[in-house]
């Protein structure tokens, strides 16, 4: 439960990693890490990135940044 996390300090010079794609990176960013840590969800087959979750995934944080502006 990353809202668990919201407000600890030391998540200033943290990474978060763990299930994050275009659906839940707002929420990872929001929590106040340093960034975030793609993996296995952005993945076609391990390895293999597919660019259109990608395209997703950037496409949600820049929504977000748009918001907190």
């Amino acid at each position: 439960d990353w809202a668990l996390l919201k407000g600890e300090p030391r998540l200033a010079q943290a990474f978060l990693a763990g299930g994050i794609a275009a659906d839940n990176a707002r929420l990872a960013q929001q929590t106040g890490v340093h960034g975030i840590d793609v993996g296995s969800r952005i993945e076609l087959f391990p390895g293999r990135k597919d660019s259109f979750a990608i395209q997703d995934l950037f496409a949600a944080l820049r929504l977000e940044d748009r918001r907190s502006a």
